[in-house]
């Protein structure tokens, strides 16, 4: 064929020949088939057997084969890798929440331990400061009570004192009425008791020399008179002002209750007792 000619202006390759043994179709054409390719020739020198290419397809099977169980084998080893290692990861998120767990619930104890400790102490607070002002309150109530103690028995000594320096002007009867919550009062109580023993020492005169002119006797006169003292004071809750700005005649009511037996531990007596 030239080298510029066009395969569709080739000429058709002639019909078969009805008789040339090529199939028939029912239209009237007749198929041609291509013929086989020839085989090919053998290596020269060298021919095989069919036991020489069963034996290379055994080969090829066995390499095959090889290949196959060596993938399996790595394939495994990495499976039993990666659950090795699926393992130890699980063991260690394990291990970890085990030790968030413990410490959650170790400072869960610390801090209970801590607010049940802290609130004892709050109520050991509470109570010694409770304890300590009812102390400081006790003190206070003693060193009030003492100090007045102190004023009463100077005032005491001060009625004694002036009793026994005007018991020539002042009835015998009337000496226990000598009262008064400071030494003025006292002075001004005595004053009064003088002018007193004076009006019935003239009244007694007078009694006796109407006595005498009517030849009369005449009957004798006592005078007695409560103190301020009498009655029973009771008990009553006392403050340190309540015990500072009581008078001695209200002190002398308290004495018993406030200093117990050490109220009769003295070596004076007077208006008070």
């Amino acid at each position: 064929m030239p080298e510029n000619s066009n395969p569709a202006d080739a000429p058709a390759p002639p019909a078969p020949h009805p008789g040339s043994g090529a199939p028939t179709n029912p239209d009237g054409t007749v198929t041609i088939r291509p013929a086989a390719p020839p085989a090919a020739p053998a290596a020269e020198g060298r021919s095989f057997t069919q036991a020489d290419v069963e034996r290379a397809r055994q080969e090829e099977k066995d390499k095959l084969y090889s290949r196959l169980q060596k993938g399996d084998e790595r394939l495994q080893g990495l499976e039993a890798e990666l659950a090795q290692l699926r393992e130890d990861r699980e063991a260690r998120e394990k291990a970890e929440a085990e030790r968030q767990a413990a410490e959650e619930q170790a400072a869960k104890e610390k801090a209970e331990a801590d607010m049940s400790a802290r609130k004892l102490v709050d109520e050991r607070s509470t109570e010694w400061e409770r304890r300590f002002e009812e102390l400081q309150r006790e003190r206070e109530q003693e060193r009030a009570t003492l100090a007045k103690e102190a004023e009463f028995n100077r005032l005491r000594a001060y009625i004694q004192e002036r009793i026994n320096a005007e018991s020539s002007s002042i009835a015998p009867e009337l000496r226990d009425l000598v009262a008064g919550n400071t030494p003025e009062e006292v002075d001004q109580s005595i004053e009064m008791l003088k002018a007193k023993t004076d009006a019935i020492f003239t009244s007694l005169q007078s009694a006796q020399q109407a006595a005498r002119s009517q030849m009369r006797g005449v009957a004798s006169t006592g005078y007695t008179g409560n103190g301020p003292t009498d009655g029973d004071a009771g008990n009553r809750q006392l403050s340190v002002e309540d015990i500072k700005n009581m008078p001695m005649s209200e002190f002398a009511k308290y004495r018993n209750q406030l200093l117990g037996a050490a109220a009769n531990n003295t070596s004076q007596r007077g208006l008070f007792d």
